[in-house]
């Protein structure tokens, strides 16, 4: 049926775009900002259908590689399996990967030219991102890790709290910077199960390259930063106190670095330090955000 080709959008996985608009519109509500509903709505359609775009160009093209024929699936990598199980579903799912592109950059070529022109480039940043992603960008390991931060840190946070705040402050550095880190360590986990069969169709993300060991210890020094940069938003005052909510993830960090610094390959712990990853990277967001709302009640 056409319709599994929702399968190869990966719901599942489309919820860090929501999240993380629902923490720009926190911030924006912090900073002082009247929250248009139907803006947020808007800004919102733009984040998920960039997304959806992005999995189903991911998907596309793993399956014209062969990659989806040679991966193990996990509930968090390798892909949906629809692709080899129904073929002739393959430019199905590139028609939508197309369509949810255009109307990703309709909509927000709309927003920007109505509220904020200056986000031109930043959409134009991440119209790269979404479609180079699977076709070059995950054959250069630093920028194959860097571009899923860009994407939800720098393109969807920050543009999102420019248009609702209408404009961007010093703490928007610190967010996004979190924001981007935790999107980048989620990817970067999750290349882990992959790494042989990605070498075989020539990607060379980061656990290519310096192998799973290394990635897991990059993975444990950037979570590390993403508490010390929360840690010093609160004492410097760029955040208000009732953001430590965010801080109590860094909880599920023990019993996930305990599963990816000794023997990262291992599929058993492998799976549960991807589910903890997952965690970390959803809750932190949406308890940041509820901390903010706090502070102004």
């Amino acid at each position: 049926m056409q319709l599994d080709i929702i399968k190869s959008a990966r719901p599942a996985f489309l919820v860090l775009g929501p999240v993380t608009v629902g923490l720009a519109a926190a911030v924006a509500h912090w900073k002082g900002a009247s929250l248009d509903g139907g803006l947020v709505l808007m800004i919102l359609v733009v984040a998920v259908a960039a997304h959806v775009s992005a999995n189903a160009f991911n998907e596309y093209f793993d399956f014209r590689s062969g990659l989806d024929q040679q991966t193990r699936r996990t509930p968090f990598s390798g892909g949906s399996g629809l692709l080899p199980a129904q073929p002739q579903l393959a430019n199905h799912v590139l028609a939508m990967a197309w369509g949810s592109l255009a109307l990703s950059i309709g909509l927000g070529l709309h927003l920007a030219l109505k509220h904020q022109p200056a986000l031109l480039p930043l959409g134009l940043l991440g119209v790269g991102l979404v479609y180079g992603y699977t076709r070059w960008l995950n054959r250069s390991a630093w920028l194959c890790y860097l571009a899923p931060g860009l994407g939800f840190g720098g393109v969807i946070y920050t543009g999102s709290s420019w248009l609702l705040a209408g404009a961007l402050h010093g703490v928007d550095l610190l967010i996004a910077m979190v924001v981007g880190l935790l999107a980048s360590n989620l990817l970067l986990l999750n290349q882990i199960p992959d790494i042989e069969a990605d070498r075989r169709v020539g990607r060379r993300h980061l656990p290519i390259r310096v192998g799973a060991r290394r990635a897991a210890a990059i993975h444990a020094l950037t979570s590390a930063m993403v508490f010390a940069l929360l840690g010093f938003g609160l004492v410097s005052d760029r955040l208000p106190l009732t953001a430590m909510l965010a801080l109590i993830p860094a909880g599920l960090l023990p019993a996930l670095l305990i599963r990816t610094l000794g023997q990262p390959q291992l599929p058993a712990r492998l799976v549960q330090a991807l589910g903890m990853n997952v965690v970390i990277t959803l809750l932190l967001p949406v308890l940041l955000g509820i901390g903010l709302w706090w502070s102004t009640s």
